[in-house]
């Protein structure tokens, strides 16, 4: 790239949109090679780490042994029809092997690629949409009402100015800063200072004067500087009744320069993503991993148990071992019990299971989108049952895993955690939790009998549309018509910057720079549309009326903050072809413009008293939201001059006013006017016209009239409260991170059915609180900034930071540090956060369950989000379209495991954790399931080992094989399958703290299931080989008898043992398969009865009973392919009977177990519960 940055280094006059589009493509292809090469010697890695695993250890030595075993067998004649049997055993393990090497090592490839493979396919998309339209770019109007999460900056290309979001800058573009603006990311300054370099979150001021700075903007942005030839008309003096205009003193902090990007954001957002730390061990891993050492350690013990065994049997028993006895005592009999317990056919099953839960968790969130897209609330596809999505989902899977993009988007992590969730985060407001801010109260004047009264008119929200509450509000319509006018014509929904091909002017451009910066910008970020349709105004009535220049005027302290604004819309009236002036601002600067007030009937002034009245109003809403004051004025004549020859929507270009609070001075940031027009004085003119641009403002934006003030509030989203209180119900907490202040944040969760209470919020700002305490909060006194959180946990004072629901002052660093600190204390986090925003990319890396929802890019009740002219790319869309969205937001998802799209309601949440808890339960008994399966076979064999003599196999390597990876597997599938429980999402989940202290009780719980069934497996083939074997005795079944006769002949060599024990082991085989899918049909159940009505088998588990029943008729019917059918009648009718029988048994023992079990979990549940419900803290004082 010597090229490129030879052309960075001279870059003075910015990139066109396909230069920056190609260079930022070429930056992100360039930062994965580098990342995927880092990681190339992954595959080395981790088969140096899997072969130097136990598990694989004791599989190869295993191995060895049988090709030595083999060998060994071979020398002798008689044993050489037994050889063949142990090379074969020796190649399936080691087949086996491989298939778990290479399922294994696919998984350890999708976790080390899984955002370079979601990020190439988000370029891919990319440049496919560039290919139909290579100067494709993110155009945002400069301050049209968007998302208040959306993050842009200031660029120029193609020639002029224009908002683009941060993580689309690239190195070498020219942006803008204005001096006391934070830099999104490092900046080189090439006007002024140049040479100059700015941190990210550092400001020019701060570079040139390190002291601290008393303005402490805290959002930061980047501002726009005036293109060359631009420049400010020079104020001149002038007196007036209301706005005195002089020469403004400085003009250095509201200068903006021209820098350099030094980087490119988005790779720092694709490093960040990609070298993210590895995220603690969910829950159901700590699970699987503890039930894998368990393994090990019974590896371990059955090995030095068996040996002890045998060789004790080969001194002892069997001195006169032939080879094959002697083989068989040493290394076959090991290798055989060990063989189940080896894990061997685990990968097969997780990957199985995995697979199939993806597939279910996505099919889900796909259908719930769909429906979400054409449902606006939540209830309307509540009632739905979530398994709704399991009908077409083998479908769904064998078609999804084909598919790259599916297999890109798997995360094994989202499956095994997001049953576990124990807390959902919510960083951003709108957009997730609320929708735009809506009106609440008008505040009116009417007449009255003595003089004239404040009305206020109350609003609310009934289906989704705004009402007014009072049932006579018609009877103010003629105060309501020009208020709703006003709202209507004069907003920044549709001003005058709808043309995509306008370029952007800087006055347009350093507006939004300065609202983003420095202002509250109440007046800009709040659309009220709604309220003026719902006063009766048509699209077709506002055609009456052209749009012909917006004022902007901002209010400006001595340190240099902006106090207030007013956002001023000049229109014409087609048919009267007068002109009107239209404001709207804050209170106290509004009224300073104002001389009179409009009650519906007549023009009355606005008295001091009357100010008061609406200030002290104002003040009120003002503490629960926002506030907006709304006046107008009719143009004098004389001003027409101003707007010769514009026409409607005709010149986007707009008015910048300064006016300094202390001495009303004001003075033209931005913006061209025509040249007033040169007339001799008439003798009869009373006055002549304006002599200076200056004095035009003056005149135009004085002596207006008050026509009403509105209260803005954000609503909760539909049943967001009723989602809200599921989760509690379900033992999760649900926190939000709030960027506001305490008041602020506590007034919107309480509309969220938030507690707000003393103990319920915590800043995370550092800075003291300088309210007064109360006295109940010194006795629990609440932690302030993380620190104290941090200190407030280490010393155990109690675990009140842990259970609040509400977090201020949380900006995105300290909101990913309170992440790792719920992390460290056990919790598993979900987090939900806006994809607009670059810096929740922080957010998204910490937690375990990261989901990004794109919230709507535009506010306004006139741009349906259907139709949004830049749609989303999320993973509900990923199998079937291409992006035509923005690379930005596809960026900051990278680390997400689920991408909801703008309508995506908090509901879908709750819907996943109670899918994921289905499946996660469902997981674990697969688990035990498979566990228990093992065990009864190595613990069967183990008891053989010690009852039986050498020639006795319970069971072969082949057989054994046969069993543990294709019969359990096959009757595992039905327990990942089986239907949620109905109080699953009653239960409070338990802490990701690994806890072993029960251990001995589940140890319990499993023999009783296990010990019966290695007795009886044992019992009946020794019953069934004693009845069909004519020359049985105990001595043989024991080993006191070597077999050799006295003609010397071999009794075990005979072809009548030998179709006795293929007979005993097929009649063994077939038991273990009868009685498995008994014991399956418990563990379906969980922990309930299964004689609880009502009886719930799925069609899976039908099939799959059959099919391994099935499977072990045909084993049977072949293993006995030349051999005598007369075996079967010499078995007693009782053994029959006491066989297909016994599942009585394990059924009965099944209950009796989970009656326990039931108990445990209840009293386990009362303790979470405590804990969970304890509003104080579980080690606060009561």
């Amino acid at each position: 790239h010597d090229q490129d940055d030879a052309m960075d280094t001279k870059n003075t006059t910015g990139f066109s949109t396909e230069e920056a589009n190609k260079k930022l493509i070429e930056r992100i292809e360039e930062t994965l090679d580098e990342a995927e090469l880092e990681r190339s010697k992954w595959r080395k890695e981790f088969t140096i780490k899997y072969f130097k695993d136990l598990r694989t250890i004791m599989v190869v030595l295993f191995i060895i042994l049988l090709i030595v075993s083999f060998g060994l067998l071979l020398t002798t004649p008689q044993n050489h029809e037994s050889a063949p049997r142990v090379i074969v055993e020796a190649f399936f393990l080691g087949l086996f092997l491989g298939i778990s090497y290479w399922l294994d090592s696919d998984a350890e490839r999708r976790n080390i690629y899984y955002i370079s493979s979601k990020a190439r396919l988000h370029l891919k998309a990319f440049q496919e949409t560039l290919s139909k339209d290579p100067l494709l770019g993110y155009p945002v109007d400069n301050y049209q009402l968007l998302s208040p999460s959306l993050r842009t900056t200031s660029v120029f290309r193609d020639g002029f100015w224009q908002r683009l979001p941060v993580n689309l800058v690239v190195e070498g573009d020219i942006v803008g800063l204005s001096y006391q603006q934070k830099a999104s990311f490092k900046v080189e300054v090439i006007e002024e200072y140049p040479g100059l370099v700015v941190e990210e979150g550092q400001t020019i001021d701060q570079k040139l004067h390190p002291q601290p700075n008393s303005v402490d903007p805290s959002t930061a942005s980047i501002s726009v500087p005036p293109t060359n030839g631009e420049q400010s008309v020079p104020p001149n003096s002038l007196a007036s009744s209301d706005i005195t205009l002089v020469p403004k003193k400085t003009t250095q902090d509201t200068h903006y320069i021209r820098c350099k990007a030094m980087e490119t954001p988005a790779i720092a957002q694709i490093t960040d993503a990609i070298d993210a730390p590895v995220k603690n061990t969910s829950p159901f891993e700590s699970y699987r991993d503890y039930g894998y050492k368990t393994c090990l350690i019974a590896i371990w013990s059955f090995l030095a148990i068996s040996l002890v065994i045998n060789i004790v049997r080969l001194a002892w028993l069997e001195r006169d071992a032939t080879t094959e006895q002697w083989v068989t005592l040493m290394f076959l009999r090991q290798i055989y019990g060990a063989i189940p317990i080896l894990y061997i056919s685990a990968p097969m099953i997780w990957f199985l299971s995995n697979s199939y839960g993806s597939s279910v968790v996505f099919a889900l969130f796909h259908g719930m989108q769909r429906e979400s897209e054409t449902e606006s609330d939540a209830s309307k596809f509540e009632s739905k049952e979530s398994a709704k999505a399991d009908a077409d989902l083998v479908a769904k899977y064998a078609k999804g895993y084909r598919h790259r993009n599916f297999r890109a988007l798997w995360s094994e992590r989202l499956l095994y955690s997001l049953g576990s969730t124990t807390v959902v985060v919510v960083k951003d407001r709108q957009g997730i939790l609320s929708e735009y801010p809506q009106p609440e109260k008008l505040y009116l004047w009417r007449p009255g009998e003595e003089e004239d009264a404040p009305y206020i008119m109350n609003l609310s929200m009934d289906e989704n549309n705004l009402k007014f509450d009072d049932t006579d509000w018609q009877d103010y319509l003629s105060s309501l018509k020009p208020l709703g006018l006003n709202l209507l014509l004069n907003n920044t929904c549709s001003g005058l910057h709808k043309s995509k091909n306008h370029p952007t002017s800087s006055a347009s451009s350093r507006l939004a720079s300065m609202l983003e910066a420095n202002v509250d910008n109440t007046a800009y970020s709040n659309c009220m549309c709604e309220l003026g349709k719902e006063i009766g105004f048509s699209e077709e009535a506002l055609q009456q009326f052209e749009k012909l220049k917006e004022i902007h005027s901002f209010a400006r302290t001595g340190n240099g903050e902006y106090s207030g604004h007013m956002q001023s819309l000049v229109i014409r009236d087609q048919n009267s072809k007068t002109l009107q002036l239209l404001s709207r601002g804050t209170c106290e600067f509004v009224l300073q413009h104002c001389t009179a007030y409009w009650n519906g009937e007549s023009i009355n002034t606005l008295t001091s008293a009357h100010k008061e009245m609406i200030v002290k109003m104002n003040s009120e809403w003002l503490s629960t939201g926002d506030c907006i004051c709304l006046c107008y004025a009719p143009i004098d004549k004389q001003y027409k001059w101003l707007f010769k020859g514009e026409r409607g929507d005709g010149d986007a270009t707009p008015i910048l006013l300064q006016v300094q609070d202390e001495d009303q001075h004001t003075h033209i940031l931005e913006g061209q006017l025509h040249d007033p027009p040169v007339k001799k004085k008439s003798k009869k003119s009373k006055q002549s016209p304006a002599q200076n641009k200056e004095e035009v403002f003056n005149g135009i934006l004085r002596d207006q009239i008050f026509i009403g003030m509105v209260s803005m509030r954000q609503r909760p989203r539909p049943d967001l409260r009723k989602s809200i209180g599921r989760l509690n119900d379900a033992g999760v907490r649900f926190v939000f991170f709030s960027d506001g202040s305490e008041n602020s944040s506590k007034l919107f969760a309480e509309r969220l059915g938030l507690e707000t209470d003393w103990n319920c919020c915590i800043s995370l700002s550092e800075k003291p609180n300088l309210n007064p305490r109360l006295n109940w909060d010194k006795i629990a006194p609440l932690p302030r900034g993380l620190k104290g959180v941090r200190e407030h946990l280490d010393n155990d004072v109690d675990n009140v930071p842990l259970l609040v629901p509400l977090f201020c002052d949380a900006n995105h660093e300290d909101s990913a540090e309170m992440i790792k600190i719920f992390q460290e204390y056990g919790d598993v986090v979900c987090s939900v956060a806006s994809t607009h925003d670059s810096r929740n990319i922080k957010i998204f890396t910490e937690s375990d369950i990261p989901i990004a929802n794109e919230p709507n890019l535009k506010q306004c009740y006139r741009h349906p989000e259907s139709q949004q002219a830049l749609p989303l790319m999320s993973s509900s869309k990923f199998l079937d379209a291409d992006s035509v969205g923005s690379l930005s937001t596809d960026l900051t998802s990278l680390p997400a495991s689920i991408v909801m799209h703008r309508r995506g309601h908090l509901y879908e949440v709750l819907q996943l954790i109670d899918k994921g808890r289905q499946l996660l339960i469902n997981l674990k008994q697969m688990l035990l399931l498979y566990a228990f399966s093992i065990f009864w076979l190595s613990g069967s064999m183990l008891l053989s080992f010690l009852l039986l003599a050498s020639p006795f196999t319970l069971l072969s390597g082949i057989q054994l094989l046969w069993l543990s990876c294709i019969i359990i597997p096959l009757m595992c599938a039905p327990v990942i399958i089986t239907r949620r429980e109905k109080s699953q999402m009653q239960l409070i989940p338990a802490k990701n703290i690994a806890e072993y202290s029960k251990v001995r009780r589940y140890m319990v719980w499993c023999a009783l299931r296990i010990v019966p069934l290695i007795i009886a497996s044992v019992a009946i083939f020794i019953v069934v080989v004693y009845l069909v074997w004519p020359d049985s005795t105990f001595d043989l079944f024991a080993g006191f008898d070597t077999g050799v006769r006295s003609d010397g002949s071999y009794l075990y060599n005979s072809k009548n043992f030998d179709d006795a024990l293929i007979f005993g082991q097929n009649v063994l085989m077939f038991m273990f398969v009868y009685y498995l899918v008994f014991m399956s049909l418990g563990f379906m159940y969980h922990h309930q009865s299964i004689f609880r009505p009502p009886i719930k088998i799925n069609l899976v588990f039908l099939f799959a009973s059959s099919a391994v029943i099935l499977l072990q008729v045909i084993w049977f019917a072949f293993s006995m392919i030349g051999r005598s059918s007369s075996m079967f009648s010499r078995i007693h009718w009782a053994v029959y009977v006491g066989i297909f029988l016994f599942p009585i048994v394990i059924v009965g023992i099944d209950e009796m177990v989970k009656i326990k079990q039931r108990e445990y979990i209840d009293k386990n549940q009362r303790e979470l519960k405590l804990d969970f419900d304890t509003k104080l803290g579980k080690y606060s004082p009561k």
